[in-house]
């Protein structure tokens, strides 16, 4: 029996709107036949001091414990990179791109060359840098080679919600509004399309590894 496609779904979060979404994006890598998401955290880092604290923080970071802290082999085993990201300013976190600053030597290796790559991420307002922010975390995996795979408009949730860059979450201007039905839909979306493609590429290894 082949072994199954490993998609890694890598995520930071403050108070879990983000590691909600990592939730769905491995569900929808789930309904893809021979795919296995395996889900990751960075490494956990201090709250910021615009981040409210208090019981639902705390519940949160209970809920990351058991959750492994992402590796460089984890990202090399895997046959796709789904990573989400908070905004900070427009960007992926510290927490995110620490993970991807460590990765020189499989940059070196072209360890990530021809891999599957897309991206997820929350923000407070509708205007606060969601495309920003996924673009930033499609750059490195550009510089490794990985092959995009945005969403697109293949799903109708992404005419009302998320981005064709990637899915996305609206936390509210007080990080306190939950997951809509349509955010919810767009996120699996993606989990499954980065599984079908990661699948398909897993029968064609040449395309994956085409490089001087």
């Amino acid at each position: 029996m082949a072994e199954p496609v490993q998609v890694l779904v890598v995520f930071d979060t403050r108070l879990g709107h983000t590691m909600n979404l990592a939730f769905q994006v491995a569900h929808g890598v789930k309904m893809v036949e021979g795919c296995e998401p395996v889900t990751r955290r960075v490494t956990l880092s201090e709250r910021e001091s615009i981040v409210p604290g208090g019981e639902r923080y705390e519940r949160v970071q209970a809920q990351l414990e058991p959750i492994e802290t992402c590796s460089l082999a984890d990202l090399e085993a895997s046959s796709a990179i789904v990573t989400g990201s908070p905004t900070r300013f427009g960007v992926m976190t510290h927490g995110l791109k620490a993970l991807w600053d460590r990765t020189g030597d499989l940059w070196q290796r072209r360890a990530l060359y021809g891999k599957v790559g897309a991206a997820f991420c929350s923000t407070s307002t509708p205007h606060g840098g969601q495309e920003m922010t996924i673009w930033s975390m499609l750059l490195p995996m550009m510089h490794h080679g990985l092959l995009i795979c945005p969403p697109g408009y293949g799903e109708e949730s992404y005419f009302h919600a998320a981005s064709p860059y990637g899915a996305t979450q609206l936390s509210g201007p007080h990080s306190n509004q939950g997951m809509s039905e349509q955010e919810e839909r767009a996120a699996i979306f993606l989990g499954r399309r980065v599984a079908k493609v990661a699948r398909q590429l897993s029968l064609a290894p040449e395309v994956r590894f085409e490089h001087a």
